[in-house]
């Protein structure tokens, strides 16, 4: 008679849901072994913008209320433009100046008249990402749930960044490699679950 070790046997499950929950900046619950446990990450950034010779200040922040980004102190609740990853593009304009908090997985950054202000580099709107990229992220996900459950999904959401990231860079090749890897990844998962079971 073969005995099962749950504890054992779904430690990495646990350890790659745990992951996804923090990475995508999301608010969770959930039931496992009789156990509920909540899992939160919190995140701030502020950045102090000078407009016309007045500071004016910005704070992007997420917890148990959801995503709001105030504006000198007037805060304004947000969400994300994709069911799977975090990926915000929020316009702000003082006085002529345009001012855009963009969010991309667990990356946020701030562009003032079309440059980020961290690294100098011009602002890039989310908008621009090509629809493929999207629907590889959906694909990724859902399917990677389907075949090895959380596991798969939380590798769906890493890798659907990546695809993200990479379309808004014009770089085709490299979105369709990682899909590539990605499918690979987890259908590899899956055969070794249904491996361990025999």
């Amino acid at each position: 008679m073969r005995v099962v070790r749950p504890k054992k046997r779904f430690f990495i499950f646990r350890l790659f849901f745990d992951a996804f929950l923090c990475y995508n900046n999301e608010v969770a619950t959930r039931q496992f072994y009789g156990r509920k446990r909540s899992f939160n990450k919190k995140m701030k950034k502020t950045w102090n913008v000078n407009v016309n010779g007045m500071n004016h200040a910005i704070e992007y922040k997420t917890g148990f209320g959801g995503i709001k980004i105030s504006v000198n102190g007037t805060a304004n609740k947000v969400k994300s433009q994709n069911w799977f990853i975090m990926m915000l593009d929020y316009p702000i304009q003082i006085d002529g100046t345009e001012i855009r908090v963009v969010a991309l997985g667990s990356k946020v950054r701030l562009a003032v008249n079309g440059i980020y202000q961290d690294n100098g580099q011009p602002y890039q709107p989310l908008n621009r990402i090509p629809t493929y990229c999207h629907v590889l992220l959906g694909i990724s996900c859902v399917a990677g749930f389907l075949l090895c459950g959380w596991i798969g999904l939380a590798i769906g959401v890493l890798f659907g960044t990546l695809y993200i990231k990479e379309g808004l860079s014009g770089k085709t090749g490299a979105v369709i490699g990682s899909f590539i890897g990605c499918s690979a990844i987890q259908i590899a998962i899956m055969i070794g679950v249904l491996l361990m079971q025999i």
